[in-house]
């Protein structure tokens, strides 16, 4: 794994984060599932001010929040920095479910990543279910301004899946 990360070739930090997240379903016992927070860490300090030139990574590493129980103030900047490649490899369905899990607990956290997540080319439509249900409970978590946002870019770019939700809590 040491010469793999000192080498530095996307073909194979991709194959590393593939193998994590092929144990998605895995019951880690003991917080072995650190290893893999670990990893995305020492990531994203190799990656950050080259983010264009390690797209593909990123966009992968997206996949790795399924790993997170909560967003904390280091996962939200890891999350910053990829959630904007999201679709360069076409991860968002899975990214948007995480994402919806994670509102739960961290709704304010989610709309922060998720706008940052817009601000990049990055629009993910694919499920729409998955993102009204993060925008309510946005929404609900009284995070009004960043919900809003949301659902502006949204509309802005002719969706309008969520223009009910907008009327719903802007009345």
């Amino acid at each position: 794994m040491a010469f793999i990360l000192w080498k530095w070739q996307s073909q194979d930090i991709c194959s590393v984060i593939d193998l994590f997240w092929s144990h998605r379903e895995v019951d880690f016992k003991s917080g072995e599932d650190k290893r893999i927070l670990a990893f995305w860490e020492f990531c994203y300090g190799k990656i950050i001010g080259n983010e264009d030139g390690n797209r593909e990574i990123l966009s992968d590493l997206n996949l790795l929040a399924v790993f997170l129980k909560t967003i904390d103030s280091k996962s939200k900047d890891w999350l910053g920095q990829s959630a904007p490649y999201v679709e360069e490899r076409h991860h968002s369905y899975f990214f948007l479910e995480s994402l919806d899990r994670l509102a739960d607990a961290s709704p304010k956290e989610v709309g922060e990543v998720y706008v940052v997540m817009l601000s990049g080319n990055a629009l993910p439509l694919y499920e729409e279910s998955s993102i009204k249900s993060i925008v309510e409970k946005i929404y609900k978590a009284k995070e009004k301004t960043l919900a809003n946002q949301i659902c502006d870019r949204y509309t802005r770019s002719g969706a309008e899946f969520l223009k009910e939700l907008y009327e719903k809590y802007n009345r």
